[in-house]
C-alpha cells in the first residue's frame, strides 16, 4: 500500500505485509496488524533520500516476486 500522508510537508508512506518482504538493512518500521489486520513493514519517504528510494524499490522488487510464486 502506498499513501500520500498530507501533513507539512507532504511524505509517502510505502506498507508491505510483513511476510512478503525482507529488511536487511532494518530501515523499516514493524506495525502489528498494521494493514488489514496483518502485520505490516512500512517505510516513510519524507525528503529525496536516494538510497531509501532504491532500498524501497528492491522491496517492492522483492514483494513482486513473492506474490508470483505459487
Amino acid at each position: 500500500m502506498v499513501d500520500v500522508i498530507e501533513d507539512a510537508p507532504r511524505w509517502l508512506s510505502v506498507c508491505f505485509y510483513g511476510d512478503m518482504i525482507s529488511d536487511p538493512e532494518d530501515m523499516g518500521d514493524f506495525v502489528p496488524e498494521g494493514l488489514l489486520g496483518e502485520d505490516a513493514m512500512c517505510f516513510d519517504i519524507d525528503r529525496w533520500d536516494d538510497h531509501l528510494i532504491a532500498y524501497v524499490e528492491s522491496r517492492m522488487d522483492e514483494a513482486w516476486q513473492y506474490a508470483g510464486t505459487p
